[in-house]
């Protein structure tokens, strides 16, 4: 009778709210997971999924706010246009991945690089002045493989050791990126 359609009405009404609660928090949790995404994009490059220039300008910000010292590296690789021309687009964009994964492992957690455009990477070195032999194992990247379908083209480095009191960011990368300009041209006249 009655006692069975009331039953029968509350196992309905009881599924009917548990598929609504799952709806609900499947559209949260999605909801959850492209904030995220969107978050990381706005702080990521695209290509290496390394940190882009906002991730570099907020993290450089938040140091120049401390007592500590550090270094900010500035990176352009060397005959990029040639590797791009010569091998094509999707080659050069492997190229760029290749450096980011490299580069990334040279510093293995003292540091954090950062892709500003093209071929320009940052790199800000959180454990003071860095090392020569890091200088050095960024600038040869011996783990770039022999067999590799593109030989490693070099990479022209500019740094700059910062302690307190620091200076304004953007000058603290000017700074960085005058220097690389003049490695640039030392590593040109050296090959003449």
């Amino acid at each position: 009778g009655d006692g069975s359609l009331f039953r029968i009405l509350c196992i309905v009404l009881l599924l009917v709210s548990f598929y609504a609660s799952y709806i609900i928090l499947y559209q949260v949790v999605l909801g959850s997971i492209q904030i995220y995404r969107l978050d990381h994009l706005t702080l990521h490059d695209d290509l290496t999924d390394l940190g882009n220039r906002t991730g570099l300008m907020n993290n450089l910000t938040a140091l120049c706010g401390t007592e500590r010292s550090f270094s900010l590296l500035f990176m352009d690789l060397d005959r990029f246009k040639l590797v791009n021309d010569h091998y094509g687009h999707t080659e050069g964009d492997r190229y760029l991945r290749r450096f980011a994964d490299i580069s990334s492992d040279i510093l293995d957690g003292r540091g954090k690089v950062y892709r500003l455009s093209g071929d320009e990477f940052v790199a800000l070195y959180h454990d003071g002045e860095v090392p020569a032999q890091t200088v050095a194992a960024l600038e040869e990247c011996r783990q770039w493989d022999l067999n590799e379908k593109i030989p490693f083209q070099g990479v022209s480095i500019g740094m700059i050791f910062c302690s307190p009191p620091h200076m304004d960011p953007e000058q603290i990368l000017r700074q960085a990126d005058a220097a690389m300009y003049l490695n640039k041209l030392k590593r040109k006249a050296a090959r003449g």
